[in-house]
């Protein structure tokens, strides 16, 4: 924990108009708010024409799927779910951002699957709001490639 704050330390303060930390803040609002299916609080971060591909490649052959904002919101949920960030790479060009970010995905405490979730975030009015939000789900076998992690031991000090 020491390591990661004297890094962020050594990292100068964002140019002005950079605005990554309220991009990466949004996305992971919804994330969090989507673990727990509150619908509401997630709604709020996106465009309305919000889409959400979903490229499958656990299988023998990769599936594409495209769901509306509805789906994305509506999904029932069974279990504790929980969806750790790896490092996020956040770009920024005035209106326009992309986050990129590894993650995993996990059901009761077992994991499930991991992947890297990609969001498309413009800003209107002020605020930052997802238009796009896709990800795709892989194999076990491929998490640490993807620096995907895994969840904290509560027993461990960080």
């Amino acid at each position: 924990m020491l390591s990661l704050l004297a890094a962020a330390m050594a990292v100068p303060p964002p140019p002005p108009g950079d605005d990554r930390s309220a991009i990466l803040a949004t996305v992971t609002e919804v994330l969090d708010a989507l673990m727990v299916g509150d619908a509401e609080t997630a709604r709020a971060h996106f465009a309305p024409e919000a889409i959400f591909p979903v490229v499958d490649a656990r299988g023998a052959e990769t599936r594409v799927r495209l769901l509306d904002l509805d789906q994305v919101l509506n999904f029932e949920r069974e279990g504790l779910h929980q969806e750790p960030l790896g490092i996020p790479t956040v770009l920024q060009d005035g209106a326009l951002a992309q986050m990129w970010v590894p993650y995993s995905f996990w059901i009761d405490g077992v994991k499930q699957h991991c992947g890297i979730d990609n969001a498309t975030l413009v800003q209107q009015d002020g605020e930052w709001k997802i238009t796009q939000m896709a990800f795709t789900m892989t194999s076990l076998d491929r998490c640490d490639e993807l620096g995907a992690p895994t969840l904290a031991d509560p027993d461990k000090d960080e």
